[in-house]
């Protein structure tokens, strides 16, 4: 990653952050901040690690994706720009008025306001990033197709694992349109993802019962743009309990003496000529 001057801080990672410790929190924002103005990775401690590398897979893709379109602007403006006026032409020249189905971007006249009725001058015309307007629409286009010829099983797996999904997310349709957009190789990824995600809960489940920390579960855009089928879940430590039960060695004395203090009582009322055996209570 080169140096930048600024950079895209997208708001889901408070999100997927306030769940961790304060100490964890403040070493991720740094490493955000340190591998933006660098591109150096500082040394992290794992649990900051581990949060961290699904945030610089996100910065990653937000660079490229810059790069890929000052890029096309750069090669757009190797065309042309504004087209030139004709020669000999009047700045306040009048023109007629734009007819009927021209196009948009051409010159026409504009009644200007305090002029007089009649007077009429050149109105410039409105440029609206042309180019990138018609690559978003090819996208769009392209990726109608891919879903449209997907095969059926892919896509029952991909809804299966959208419905199964236990985090907020947004819509059907949009979640597997921007994930077929950002990953060409989705025929080979979609079946993974509802593998992963059973692992997820399963980790959860135990990691809740071993008394360690779980965070909230991300939301599904951020879940699949950090590639979490990829996560490595972090190993399950049970807690040591602070406040153990008696030892079975506890118990068989209190019940020794319960036993004893029995004969002790039968004995006194007459009941009982066996003496009780007090051996190890004294």
């Amino acid at each position: 990653m080169d140096k930048a001057k600024t950079f895209v801080f997208n708001l889901e990672w408070v999100e997927v952050l306030k769940d961790y410790p304060a100490e964890v929190r403040y070493e991720v924002y740094d490493a955000i901040m340190w591998y933006a103005a660098s591109g150096t990775l500082p040394e992290l401690k794992p649990l900051a690690k581990m949060a961290f590398s699904f945030i610089k897979k996100e910065m990653d893709y937000n660079r490229s994706r810059y790069d890929t379109m000052v890029e096309r602007r750069r090669e757009a403006g190797k065309l042309g720009g504004r087209p030139r006026k004709p020669q000999g032409c009047d700045e306040n020249q009048l023109t007629p008025e734009k007819p009927q189905g021209s196009d948009k971007n051409q010159m026409v006249s504009e009644k200007p306001q305090g002029y007089d009725k009649n007077q009429m001058v050149l109105k410039k015309p409105y440029n609206d990033n042309v180019n990138d307007n018609v690559n978003d629409n090819i996208e769009k286009e392209k990726v109608k197709k891919k879903i449209g010829g997907m095969p059926p099983e892919i896509k029952d797996m991909f809804v299966t694992f959208y419905k199964s999904y236990h985090g907020t997310k947004n819509g059907l349709d949009r979640t597997l349109r921007d994930f077929i957009k950002k990953h060409p190789d989705y025929v080979e990824l979609i079946p993974r993802l509802m593998p992963a995600l059973e692992a997820e809960l399963e980790w959860r489940k135990m990691a809740g019962a071993a008394g360690m920390f779980v965070p909230e579960p991300k939301n599904l855009n951020t879940w699949l743009n950090q590639e979490c089928w990829d996560q490595v879940l972090q190993e399950i430590t049970p807690k040591p309990q602070r406040n153990a039960t008696t030892t079975p060695l506890q118990s068989d004395a209190d019940a020794r003496r319960a036993e004893c203090l029995e004969s002790i009582a039968l004995d006194l009322a007459g009941y009982n000529d066996i003496e009780p055996d007090i051996t190890g209570l004294l």
